[in-house]
């Protein structure tokens, strides 16, 4: 049920409800009881209406998480991941600077699996073998989806630090909300986190795009997100990935930014 109602809420109108909700949370609760009754319970109401948010948030993030875990799996123990090791992997990791890096790429036929990912703790890529056919992609383009995945293992120690930082600041929050109003501290919590996490999550992924595009094509990784685009329905983004259409902005504008290096070192190499 919450997932459904989670299909109606868009990512930005969840994060203003998110913000209403830790600001609701922040009113004394000793202001709360000199109120009259009425307005007691309608702030009750209110509150325990927003904070179905937050929850759904995290149903919706770790459940789901939990849920792709399991098949993969399950999967994995019925299925033999055929171990492939790719040229330009290992040339597009050395030029990030990554020069141990030099894992196999699993390829793997689960269903669930509908794009690469990289494996956090050890650092695996992992490539569905239907994602070139499903998406109708060119080698180029798929190699700049690995590509994106490498970005991912150059950024995951930075990620991590931000993981714990943004743990560490949500504990030292709810405390100070729990101080001034234990009622609501629960919700305030929630809504923190999936006001905060995601922001990480979703930065991570531009990171990701930033270092795969300077070690690929840019115009691939633009590619492969129009393609993705095109097939699915909505491109609001979620808890973990922003719009593709925000990710094709921003490779667009660091596309412009190398061309205009490249116009600018030929005119002053000419005058020189």
């Amino acid at each position: 049920m919450l997932r459904e109602l989670g299909k109606y809420i868009s990512y930005k109108f969840k994060q203003r409800i998110l913000v209403v909700t830790i600001g609701l949370c922040m009113i004394p609760s000793i202001l709360l009881f000199s109120l009259p009754l009425t307005i007691r319970l309608l702030y009750v109401i209110v509150l325990f209406s927003l904070g179905i948010v937050p929850i759904f948030s995290m149903v919706d993030l770790f459940v789901g998480s939990m849920k792709l875990l399991i098949q993969i799996k399950l999967y994995n123990r019925k299925h033999k991941l055929e171990k492939v090791f790719i040229p330009d992997v290992k040339q597009m990791a050395e030029k990030m600077g990554l020069k141990n890096y030099n894992k196999p790429i699993n390829i793997t036929d689960n269903p669930s699996i509908k794009s690469p990912f990289m494996n956090i703790t050890s650092g695996v890529i992992t490539l569905p073998s239907h994602f070139q056919k499903t998406f109708k992609l060119h080698k180029t383009e798929v190699i700049a989806s690995l590509a994106h995945e490498l970005g991912h293992v150059k950024i995951r120690r930075a990620f991590i630090k931000e993981v714990l930082l943004v743990s560490f600041v949500i504990i030292v929050i709810s405390f100070l909300i729990e101080a001034i109003n234990p009622i609501a501290s629960i919700f305030a919590e929630l809504a923190i986190m999936m006001l905060l996490f995601p922001y990480i999550f979703r930065r991570n992924e531009f990171r990701a795009d930033i270092e795969g595009a300077k070690v690929a094509s840019p115009e691939a990784l633009i590619a492969v997100f129009e393609s993705l685009k095109s097939t699915y329905r909505k491109d609001e983004g979620s808890d973990t990935h922003p719009p593709l259409q925000e990710r094709i902005n921003r490779l667009i504008r660091l596309l412009e930014s190398n061309n205009a290096t490249i116009i600018k070192e030929n005119l002053s190499q000419n005058f020189n």
